[in-house]
């Protein structure tokens, strides 16, 4: 437990030797956390949204995590948020997550041979008002924490504070920051709303851009559209994202 952190964070090492067999079944480890009182609706994100889920006694896939609904309105709910680990079982009393299954078929020791390490975190969470884009952002801020590299301090000019990327509006998810595929300078920003309402969003960009489009998923330019165009104003990007849709926009540097 980090000072000033909202979350208890796992991270273990498990040199797991159990072995499943048609007679003796499937041994499993899973990750299991009580809920203090009932809970009758559970969050997953799924890929490009969250979904809610009644309490089911069975794995259900998600891609970051799993939230405990508070059963009234103003009551922290609960976040379980992993890493490499994607069943979540939410049964009403508690929330559990799959961390090891030992089949045997068709492979009779899938699971030995190599230390099991795995990360997860838990802690509460405002589920109404983060909203689908807040959950993912705080799963999102555990997976992907910050790195330190430690050197040889040297004089520099940059300022002591800065960014790349900063969405200034609109409430959508970051689901790709890469180079354009084109070897140009370029950079392609994948996004994508999850609350159900359209989203006016704008990008800050360290240094000014030439010019910015929409794409499609390989890249190539969509039409303009004249009701929801593409803007660049300075440094800052501006384009509308609909409900419950992604939108990658290329940003040239050139």
């Amino acid at each position: 437990l980090d000072r000033g952190s909202e979350r208890l964070v796992y991270d273990v090492e498990c040199d797991w030797q159990e072995k499943g067999s048609r007679e003796q079944g499937v041994p499993q480890l899973y990750f299991h956390w009580p809920l203090a009182e009932r809970c009758e609706s559970y969050l997953y994100d799924v890929p490009f949204g969250v979904v809610r889920r009644a309490p089911f006694l069975d794995d259900v896939p998600a891609n970051r995590f799993g939230v405990a609904e508070a059963p009234s309105p103003g009551r922290s709910s609960l976040m379980i948020a992993t890493v490499n680990k994607y069943g979540f079982r939410g049964t009403g009393d508690e929330l559990n997550v799959t961390l090891i299954r030992s089949s045997f078929d068709p492979d009779p020791y899938p699971e030995l041979g190599d230390h099991h390490r795995f990360s997860l975190a838990v802690g509460p969470v405002d589920a109404q008002g983060l909203g689908a884009q807040g959950l993912i952002a705080a799963a999102q801020s555990f997976q992907h924490p910050l790195t330190v590299l430690s050197g040889t301090a040297h004089a520099g000019t940059l300022p002591a504070e800065g960014s790349f990327l900063e969405i200034l509006e609109g409430k959508v998810a970051v689901s790709a920051v890469k180079l354009a595929e084109d070897g140009e300078r370029r950079c392609i920003v994948r996004v994508y709303e999850a609350d159900g309402a359209a989203a006016a969003v704008r990008l800050k960009l360290s240094v000014p851009p030439r010019a910015a489009w929409l794409v499609d998923a390989n890249e190539r330019p969509l039409p303009a559209d004249a009701a929801a165009p593409v803007a660049v104003d300075g440094s800052i990007v501006s384009f509308t994202v609909p409900a419950y849709s992604a939108a990658a926009v290329c940003i040239d540097f050139a």
